[in-house]
């Protein structure tokens, strides 16, 4: 019960409540980052191989 005291006391805060909305904002951000690595992988090697295999030809 402390903790969910505490987090309430914290929400009542509008600082606090700002710095959490965004602190929630940037995980949402980070896992839509990681989610689209994670499912874009296979595209995002071959362009980068592509890429590379293209700069060792011009050289």
């Amino acid at each position: 019960m402390k903790i969910i005291n505490h987090f309430v006391r914290l929400m009542k805060n509008d600082n606090a409540a700002i710095s959490a909305e965004y602190a929630l904002l940037a995980a949402v951000v980070g896992t839509a980052l990681i989610a689209a690595l994670v499912i874009f992988k296979d595209e995002l090697s071959t362009l980068f191989n592509e890429t590379k295999d293209s700069m060792q030809n011009a050289v």
